[in-house]
C-alpha cells in the first residue's frame, strides 16, 4: 500500500518543507510507503478546488489532517494546534495510521486503569465493529471509578471493562499499538506492530473531587478527539 500525501503550498511557504520532513520520517517510523506531491496554490478559486486550508495543507489520500477544517481563499499561512506552522506530531501519525488501516489496536499504559481503558471505550465506540481494539498495562490493576464515571456520563457501557496485563495479549493480531504514557514508562510490547505514541496527562494525578472530575473529562475528550482522527475515510483523491 501507498499512501498518497499532498502538501498544498503558496510559493513562499516557509514551512512546507519542515512538514514534508516530518512526513517522511513519520511514515518511515511506521513503516508505511508514501508518495509525497506538492501544489503551489496561487489563486482563490484553485483554493477552493483543492481544499487549500493555509499553507502547508496536508491531504493524506484527499483527507485533510483535520478531517473537518473548512478550506479558504486566503492564501495565507496556517495555524495547527497549538498555533504551529508545522502540524503536530500526533496528527500525522494518526492520519498515517488511519489510512493504513489497522484491523486490532492495542492501547497500552501502566496500570491499564484510567487512559488505556477510556482509550478502549471510545474506540469500541468510535471505529467499525471490524477493528478489533484491546487494551492493558504493564501490570493489571483496576478499573478507575472516575474512569467509569465520565465514560457513563456519554453513553458508554462500562461494565465489560476490566484491568488487563500485557502479558495476556496474543501478540500476534494486533497491527497497531498506541502507548498512553506521560509520566510513567510505557510497557513493552514485543510484537510487529505499527507503533505510535500519545502522551496523555494521568487525571489522577489531581487529587480535590471537583478538579479530580475535569480532569478525567478532559482526558476523556483528548482521546476521543484523537481517536475520531483513526476512523477510516473512504480515498477520495490519488
Amino acid at each position: 500500500m501507498t499512501i498518497v500525501i499532498e502538501i498544498l503550498e503558496t510559493a513562499d511557504c516557509a514551512h512546507a518543507e519542515l512538514t514534508e520532513r516530518l512526513v517522511r520520517q513519520l511514515a518511515t517510523d511506521l513503516n508505511v510507503g508514501v508518495e509525497v506531491r506538492h501544489s503551489i496554490v496561487r489563486s482563490a478559486q484553485q483554493a477552493l478546488e483543492q481544499r487549500f486550508a493555509g499553507t502547508p495543507t496536508v491531504l493524506v489520500d484527499g483527507y485533510d489532517l483535520e478531517l473537518d477544517v473548512e478550506p479558504t481563499v486566503v492564501l495565507a499561512c496556517r495555524r495547527y494546534q497549538g498555533g504551529k506552522s508545522v502540524p503536530p506530531r500526533w496528527l500525522v501519525e494518526a492520519a498515517l495510521l488511519r489510512a493504513a488501516q489497522p484491523r486490532s489496536i492495542l492501547f497500552l499504559c501502566h496500570a491499564n486503569s484510567v487512559r488505556s481503558q477510556m482509550a478502549e471505550a471510545l474506540a469500541r465506540q468510535l471505529l467499525p465493529p471490524a477493528v478489533q481494539v484491546q487494551s492493558a498495562g504493564s501490570v493489571s490493576s483496576y478499573v478507575h471509578a472516575l474512569a467509569r464515571q465520565v465514560l457513563d456520563e456519554i453513553g458508554l457501557d462500562t461494565s465489560e471493562l476490566r484491568s488487563k496485563s500485557v502479558a495476556e495479549i496474543d501478540a500476534a493480531p494486533i497491527e497497531a499499538v498506541i502507548t498512553l504514557c506521560d509520566e510513567q514508562t510505557c510497557p513493552v510490547f514485543l510484537g510487529h506492530a505499527r507503533r505510535v505514541h500519545w502522551p496523555i496527562r494521568d487525571p489522577s494525578s489531581a487529587f480535590e473531587a471537583k478538579s479530580a472530575l475535569e480532569a478525567f473529562r478532559a482526558c476523556r475528550d483528548e482521546i476521543a478527539q484523537r481517536i475520531r482522527q483513526l476512523v477510516p475515510r473512504q480515498k477520495v483523491r490519488g
